[in-house]
């Protein structure tokens, strides 16, 4: 092709080596408006994502969860906690009975003379007057802390845990001994429950230990969570219909196989969130 420069100017050529043409294109790139909407999807993308590492290994306590009250997906498949409680008990147990609480609790707060709920969490339900809506986001609040309760693998207590169970109860077959004729012995529907006392004048500079653990039982919809001075570390489900198809009238047995499948790395956390390390017991 000719060149349309004049006759009497020279053409010039310009010879760019492969190196610096590539320095060229990376640097143009760099600069580009899509590259740097790109870049910042990506910087936003890393963040969510360590956000989402950051989130507590048992997830959000159940007194946070608000409208429209929906829960956590169980931690394990239905079958997990098979031989000792069946596929068919867990289903029934979650599906049924706890998201029934669930969708329950969701249509009282869509009714115009409740719809004040739509606006409190299920911790501030409990802590509220009793009635209809405390009962369901107890019941709400109590089942999700049981499901948590429970490891379908081996699980074993923390030093802390130990030493507060041994300074509290004994041992660890008294604790088992008080926990089961509580759960056992509860007359009607109810939870018995593994609770810290919280001592508001304890921690390591009064001197004092940072409370006692105890055994409680709280009946139908009650849940420990309601009491301010309580810390629930673990619960066990005594209504009938945590039980009733796998043991009938059994109680007793189900409380015993409920041990072997005690979270206790739950248990231990829970301990550890509200007393500091250093407050040894």
């Amino acid at each position: 092709q000719r060149s349309n420069l004049p006759r009497n100017v020279p053409e010039q050529r310009f010879e760019v080596s492969p190196f610096k043409l590539h320095f060229i294109i990376l640097k143009d790139s760099l600069l580009s408006p899509v590259w740097l909407i790109g870049m910042s999807f990506g910087l936003f993308t890393l963040s969510v994502g360590l956000l989402l590492i950051a989130v507590p290994v048992f997830g959000v306590s159940p007194t946070e969860i608000r409208f429209p009250f929906d829960v956590e997906p169980l931690s394990f498949e239905h079958n997990a906690l098979e031989p000792a409680f069946s596929s068919e008990a867990v289903v029934i147990h979650y599906e049924k009975h706890h998201l029934g609480y669930v969708k329950q609790l969701k249509a009282l707060a869509e009714t115009p003379e409740n719809e004040a709920l739509a606006s409190k969490s299920l911790g501030e339900i409990v802590r509220g007057p009793s009635g209809k809506a405390r009962n369901l986001a107890g019941q709400i609040i109590n089942h999700s802390f049981f499901w948590k309760s429970l490891s379908p693998t081996a699980t074993t207590p923390s030093k802390q845990l130990v030493d507060a169970i041994v300074d509290s109860f004994g041992s660890l077959d008294e604790f088992k001994s008080a926990f089961s004729a509580a759960a056992t012995g509860h007359f009607g529907s109810g939870w018995a429950w593994l609770v810290l006392e919280k001592d508001a004048k304890a921690g390591k500079e009064s001197g004092k230990k940072p409370g006692k653990l105890s055994v409680i039982t709280t009946h139908d919809g009650d849940s420990a969570f309601s009491n301010k001075d309580l810390v629930p570390l673990l619960t066990i489900d005594v209504w009938e219909h945590a039980y009733y198809i796998d043991f009938r009238n059994r109680r007793a047995m189900y409380v015993d196989k409920f041990y072997s499948l005690i979270n206790w790395e739950f248990a231990s956390a829970n301990l550890a969130d509200a007393v500091p390390q250093h407050d040894e017991f």
